[in-house]
């Protein structure tokens, strides 16, 4: 869109005008022009004629900001512009690999077996062969009462295994510590007694269980558990332990999670600890049955009901897929998107702000990637050294080419400031669109507690946000229409003399006409310029219908350009612009010049990085319009 600056109420030909003037000026009214007289009059040499001011021209107007279509664009209440784009938020989820334990004990029950002390018992003067009966002895009551006292018994230490053989998800890399609940049961069954334990009758569990202690329980260092108790043959005697926790960190060497199973091989320790734990007495046993097996036999049979795993302290290596996502670059005014455009803009910044509802801080790595069409033109791949952390609950990544703009807001939140010094180079070219693409997510080598089978749902958002302020290989482009010499043409439909006639006129002078030589026409000003951008120039005459003039007998050039400037320190640049005609067919013709202007970084580098902002603005100031040569004028 072309901005113009009128030259308003200016004759029709200012040149022309210049000359009647200067002419009537010195002409007695009583003189009929008609009479005879020769109306020519020819002007040799300078003449000047100051125009004025154009008016203070706001950079909204000047770089067709304000443009109702430009989205994109956006006017932040101190007035600066910044180009905001964003894209739709994206989720994902990630469910948590199941991790389970069927079992810990397998095989048959623990049997111990000891021989029992009848040769030790005094059997008033039998002989113990007399009491042999198949593999038991029988002492019948008529014939003997054994006596009623404890003989110890010397039970030796058995193991019972423990085995776990588990396939866990390849996700889960790593095993710490695995929290559950589970209830162990150990039934004690015993073929004679009663048998008598003592506190020496212990169960030792390796020391990375944790248990919880049940009602009457005490639980000794070491997980060792007392059995004390009076044993019947009648009725099995039941313990029950409750466990909480795996810790992995004291499994023996070579067992844990070992090629994708869990893996422990070891064993509880049932016995006594110190000492003789076990006694019995031979009349309460006569009392209960005459007959006595050759040896006494315990068993432990080990059953876990049901094993439930609240969560697994782990690390994981999950497969989190996140689609590509991307915003088109729409919106814009044409001022920032046209062909010739470098869009260098000082600090373009782009925000990800990412919801990690799981406990792992997670890795992200991801490209950056800017098209054209199906073509990409540039990409930048950000996070590949590991270095973009996803720290559990929202955060923002801020990814900018010279250090973000926090918002105060942000303090105490988890937020990280990336600096990519290319950054720029994804808008630059103006592309059709800026991708997030190949995002990986992946968890660095931590734990995590997880809880089997829970879902995380991931939130990931993302928008661009760049002040509008002018980098070192910013371009723009924009024009200025300086026409208005001729003033307003006329068709010929309108009757401008109030006779009822239509005119016929074209509305320009007549009788323009060089004798000797070509005539310069030099247009001078002054901009005040308070926009922090360089300005070079190059003008195009204009005819009255608006058309770009090219002919041999004219030609134009521009002397100096405008330098930028702030609202602290407006910059005052002159420009001239020369036209030279040899011909006064052109004269009549010229109705101004369009001035085409390429904006670009400022040469004062104190001025990169200053916003553009709606009070910014550019005037022309002290506008004179020369003519140097001759020139003849009919009036």
């Amino acid at each position: 869109m072309t901005k113009r600056l009128l030259f308003n109420a200016l004759p029709k030909s200012i040149a022309l005008v210049a000359v009647a003037w200067a002419a009537a000026s010195c002409i007695n009214e009583e003189y009929d022009f008609n009479n005879g007289i020769d109306t020519t009059v020819t002007i040799k040499g300078d003449i000047s004629a100051p125009i004025g001011n154009t008016s203070f021209m706001l950079i909204g107007d000047f770089l067709n900001l304000e443009d109702e279509s430009a989205s994109a664009l956006v006017k932040e209440e101190n007035g600066d512009y910044s180009v905001r784009l964003s894209g739709e938020d994206a989720a994902f989820s990630y469910t948590v690999p199941t991790v389970e334990i069927t079992d810990f004990f397998q095989g048959d029950a623990l049997t111990v077996k000891v021989d029992a002390p009848y040769n030790e018992i005094d059997l008033e003067g039998h002989d113990l062969s007399e009491f042999v009966n198949g593999d038991s002895y029988y002492f019948p009551t008529t014939i003997i009462t054994l006596p009623d006292k404890f003989y110890e018994l010397e039970i030796p230490s058995a193991d019972l295994p423990i085995e776990i053989n588990e396939e866990i998800p390849e996700e889960i890399t790593g095993i710490s510590s695995i929290s559950l609940d589970a209830e162990i049961n150990v039934t004690v069954k015993i073929n004679a007694g009663p048998l008598h334990t003592s506190d020496n009758f212990i169960m030792d569990f390796p020391d990375y269980f944790t248990f919880e202690a049940a009602d009457g329980q005490t639980i000794g260092e070491g997980n060792k558990f007392s059995l004390a108790a009076t044993f019947s043959p009648d009725s099995p005697t039941t313990y029950t332990f409750r466990l909480k926790e795996i810790d992995f960190s004291g499994l023996p060497d070579g067992q844990g999670l070992v090629n994708g199973h869990l893996v422990i091989n070891d064993r509880v320790t049932v016995g006594a600890e110190n000492g003789y734990a076990f006694s019995i007495n031979p009349h309460e046993m006569q009392e209960r049955s005459e007959t006595f097996p050759a040896s006494i036999e315990m068993d432990l049979d080990v059953s876990l009901p049901e094993i439930n795993i609240r969560s697994v302290t782990a690390s994981i290596s999950p497969d989190i897929t996140v689609d590509d996502q991307g915003f088109g670059i729409t919106g814009l005014p044409e001022t920032l998107t046209g062909g010739n455009v470098v869009l260098d803009i000082w600090n373009p910044q782009i925000q990800l702000d990412i919801t990690n509802p799981s406990p792992f801080t997670l890795s992200m790595s991801a490209d950056l990637v800017a098209k054209k069409g199906d073509d990409i033109i540039t990409s930048i791949g950000i996070g590949t050294d590991g270095s973009v952390a996803i720290k559990p609950g929202v955060e923002t990544i801020f990814i900018s080419r010279r250090g973000a703009d926090i918002p105060q807001t942000m303090e105490g939140t988890n937020f990280q400031d990336i600096v990519i010094e290319n950054l720029t180079d994804l808008i630059k070219d103006i592309p059709d669109s800026v991708l997030v693409k190949n995002i990986r997510l992946t968890v660095a080598e931590e734990y995590g507690e997880i809880q089997p089978g829970t879902e995380y749902s991931f939130a990931f958002g993302y928008s661009l946000n760049a002040p509008l302020a002018v980098g070192p290989d910013m371009k723009l482009e924009t024009s200025l229409d300086l026409t208005g010499l001729q003033g307003d043409s006329n068709s010929g439909t309108e009757d401008t003399d109030g006779d009822g006639v239509p005119d016929t006129t074209d509305g320009t002078d007549s009788g323009s006409d060089f004798p000797d030589g070509n005539a310069v026409i030099e247009l001078m000003m002054t901009y005040v310029n308070i926009i922090p951008i360089d300005m070079s120039i190059r003008a195009v005459p204009v005819d009255k219908d608006g058309n770009e003039m090219a002919d041999a007998s004219f030609s134009v050039e521009v002397e100096g350009g405008i330098d930028a400037g702030s609202q602290d320190n407006p910059s005052e640049s002159p420009v001239t612009i020369r036209m030279t005609l040899s011909s006064s067919e052109v004269l009549d013709d010229l109705d101004g010049v369009m001035m085409y202007i390429t904006a670009s970084a400022p040469k004062d580098e104190n001025l990169l990085g200053i916003p553009l902002n709606a009070a910014h603005g550019i005037q022309g100031k002290d506008i004179v319009l020369k003519i140097n040569g001759e020139i003849s004028a009919t009036l």
